[in-house]
């Protein structure tokens, strides 16, 4: 349940970012939007009581950008970006990219354009320049 609270909190953060100055209606519609992302196909939140699920979690709160247009990231870059910041975690065992993916894929949209891309989903500017 914590969890989930931090997250909501962050992509509530991340709408009054993106759409603070054009007011109250377009952080909700910003937030509805992204939060709709990252429900699960069964219609409730995403929990995960495993390693990997609460490790992409953090990442996700961590390292990503919501966005509420449909900007593309390329999985292969998205796993590159997770092991770096396992890395700086001090995170001791690395999903593989397959574990990695099975999370992702749960929260994300994902899309195959000769390789495989996630939709509404950035880099935080921080983590690009790692």
């Amino acid at each position: 349940m914590k969890n989930i609270m931090n997250q909501r909190m962050s992509i509530m953060k991340k709408a009054v970012q993106m759409h603070g100055e054009e007011g109250v209606a377009a952080v909700i519609e910003a937030y509805d939007a992204m939060w709709g992302r990252i429900i699960s196909s069964e219609g409730s939140a995403p929990t995960s009581h495993t390693f990997v699920g609460e490790l992409v979690e953090k990442f996700i709160a961590e390292c990503l950008e919501l966005t509420a247009d449909d900007r593309k990231l390329q999985a292969k870059d998205l796993y590159v970006a997770f092991i770096a910041w396992c890395k700086k975690e001090q995170v001791t065992s690395i999903p593989s990219q397959r574990a990695f993916g099975t999370e992702m894929v749960i929260r994300f949209e994902r899309i195959k354009q000769n390789k495989y891309w996630y939709v509404g989903v950035a880099l935080q500017k921080q983590e690009q320049a790692s």
